[in-house]
């Protein structure tokens, strides 16, 4: 009878790792998945900041554009000439160039920060998955000893030779089958 019960309990353990395996293998897909998600969000997210960095400067263009264009039509109007040289005119012309120099520069900045952000993202996502990643395999080795403790138990109980020898004979003793 005893080996009966050794037997079932064997058996329970085995299946009981066997799908411990099966669902930690399940969750390392979803973690992959997640984080394949997760950088192909941080790429698009990239890209749309990138895109709206570059509409900003196109419009940041037309808008010089426009007022230069603006400018040389009211010097037209007053009859002055871009040609002939007028300082007042070249005067108001520098400005405008002046402001589109610097509104372009500062979109620079802001797409170089937009960037850094993206990538401190993405390492932080990688870390968080490898950080997950190492706690299922710590929990998957954890059950892989739990089982091979339980399965010695079972055999030492069942084969009379004690369950603190078979236990410690597997390493599930702990400090009570050193001593």
């Amino acid at each position: 009878m005893p080996f009966v019960a050794a037997a079932v309990a064997i058996a329970a353990t085995v299946a009981t790792t066997v799908n411990s395996f099966v669902a930690a293998g399940a969750q390392k897909k979803q973690a992959k998945r997640k984080e394949r998600a997760e950088r192909e969000t941080n790429r698009v997210t990239q890209k749309r900041e990138d895109l709206k960095t570059q509409r900003t400067k196109i419009a940041a263009f037309r808008e010089a554009r426009i007022k230069r264009g603006q400018l040389i039509q009211g010097s037209s109007n007053a009859g002055l000439s871009l040609a002939g040289g007028t300082s007042s005119v070249s005067g108001a012309e520098g400005p405008i160039s002046s402001q589109l120099g610097q509104n372009i520069g500062q979109l620079g900045t802001y797409q170089g920060f937009s960037q850094k952000l993206s990538a401190l993202s993405q390492e932080s996502a990688d870390a968080l998955a490898k950080f997950n990643r190492i706690g299922q395999n710590a929990k998957t080795l954890n059950s892989i000893f739990g089982a091979v403790g339980s399965i010695a138990k079972a055999g030492g109980d069942a084969f009379g030779s004690g369950s603190a020898a078979g236990a410690a004979a597997a390493g599930g003793g702990g400090a009570k089958a050193l001593t």
